[in-house]
């Protein structure tokens, strides 16, 4: 069942296995080169829909509606083929996604919360019982964002993408230094009161007493495993963007 986002405010992700969907015969990867035909793959389908407040110009090309609010929003709709892994932590990799994220025109910092839940999801599938005989493995994604007027403006324009997907590969995002990263502090988070950020924005999960936790330059703090993930693909804090060594 596909779920909708509360407000147009917010920012919206939901993964889930998309038994419903047709898949295509025509454009699907052709077997491996190892000869292994039970490789299974995922075909994921996104829906994305981009709210734009009235004061940003859709280009003409664009096929919009009125929503509520008097905001105006544009709906695509767009196919990945993805191997599955067969890995109990990780069937579809952060930087996978990333790069489907990006090739749709998804802003980088709107990013990191949609790699956890989408992996997560395609973990669920890779790993459930009654799918271990698939060769397809299908998953549905829906993407509501909120476009943020105010990023458009700034200068550095390195961290955010083209509609023009031809300039996609000069704005990937780039991994942070394995120097940068080994010098982050990592501690157990002994109270919560301790913290003033009390929940992970990349899991969006609270950040409990006993949580192994790391922390930014910037005193930002997230779940370790979730900022390690994070920073093999981008070497900015998700929340304020303070940039590590690349």
């Amino acid at each position: 069942m596909e779920h909708e986002a509360d407000t147009p405010s917010d920012d919206f992700c939901d993964a889930w296995q998309g038994d419903h969907l047709e898949i295509p015969k025509t454009d699907q990867p052709a077997p491996s080169d190892d000869g292994d035909d039970d490789t299974q793959q995922f075909f994921i389908k996104f829906k994305v829909e981009f709210i734009y407040p009235p004061d940003i110009t859709l280009e003409d090309d664009e096929d919009y509606v009125l929503v509520e609010f008097g905001l105006e929003s544009s709906t695509s709709i767009h196919q990945f083929w993805a191997p599955c892994k067969r890995s109990d932590s990780e069937n579809l990799s952060w930087d996978e996604i990333s790069t489907m994220l990006t090739r749709i025109n998804v802003p980088l910092h709107k990013q990191p919360s949609m790699l956890h839940r989408i992996s997560t999801c395609a973990n669920h599938i890779a790993n459930a019982d009654h799918n271990r005989s698939k060769k397809v493995l299908p998953m549905m994604v829906s993407i509501s964002i909120l476009v943020d007027y105010s990023c458009y403006k700034q200068e550095d324009a390195s961290t955010y993408v083209l509609r023009n997907n031809a300039d996609v590969a000069k704005l990937m995002p780039v991994p942070a230094s394995n120097e940068s990263v080994e010098g982050l502090k990592k501690e157990i988070l002994e109270d919560q009161g301790n913290v003033s950020v009390k929940q992970c924005m990349i899991c969006l999960e609270n950040l409990q007493a006993g949580s192994e936790i790391m922390g930014m330059p910037c005193s930002h703090l997230y779940h370790q495993i979730c900022i390690l993930h994070w920073l093999k693909i981008s070497n900015f804090c998700p929340i304020c963007r303070f940039q590590l060594s690349a």
